[in-house]
């Protein structure tokens, strides 16, 4: 004895004589609920079955590129965002007035450029920081401005062979004498 048991979908399956009515019951049943296709069906053009709206792949892939676009834009412009000051000019003006530079700049993140006469003092055993005189090309003054690092930058610090202009970013102090903490390196010219 055989049945044939036709379910939806095209779908046939043969029950043999000795299986029961319920398993085959089981197996006629349709895949997907009747009910969930008619929710389906009924749903508005980009939204879900929760009602949430939904955003295309297009969409989301163009709303990634334009963060990324943002954020390189930003980060350029913060770059560009403070211009590099001159060292000569820094310490020149640091001679007229100690207390107007320090003013305009004690405590501030500033960028230098300068010419770096001799090669970086890089930190000796037991030391914490190095360091890299800067002072505008052909001036004999005393006064140097200072620039000084840390021993895990010491690597970046020692490409610097005298005679160079250099680019540094570092936290201005006038206390002593014009000073640059925290220094950073940004550009061998």
């Amino acid at each position: 004895m055989r049945q044939e048991i036709v379910g939806k979908g095209n779908l046939s399956i043969v029950i043999a004589p000795h299986s029961h009515t319920a398993l085959a019951a089981w197996w006629a049943r349709p895949l997907v609920s009747e009910q969930w296709l008619q929710t389906t069906s009924q749903l508005k053009p980009g939204v879900n079955e929760k009602g949430i709206p939904t955003v295309s792949w297009r969409i989301k892939s163009l709303l990634v590129l334009l963060i990324l676009t943002m954020t390189t834009t930003c980060q350029t412009a913060a770059l560009n965002a403070s211009p590099a000051v001159s060292a000569g000019a820094l310490t020149t003006e640091y001679q007229r007035s100690s207390a107007d530079v320090r003013s305009k700049y004690d405590g501030k993140e500033i960028v230098v450029r300068g010419y770096a006469p001799l090669a970086s003092r890089v930190p000796q055993p037991g030391d914490d920081q190095g360091s890299v005189f800067l002072k505008e090309k052909g001036n004999d003054s005393a006064l140097e401005l200072t620039c000084w690092f840390s021993k895990h930058q010491t690597q970046e610090f020692s490409k610097i062979k005298g005679e160079q202009y250099i680019t540094v970013k570092g936290i201005f102090n006038g206390e002593a004498g014009v000073d640059l903490k925290f220094c950073q390196l940004l550009r061998i010219e």
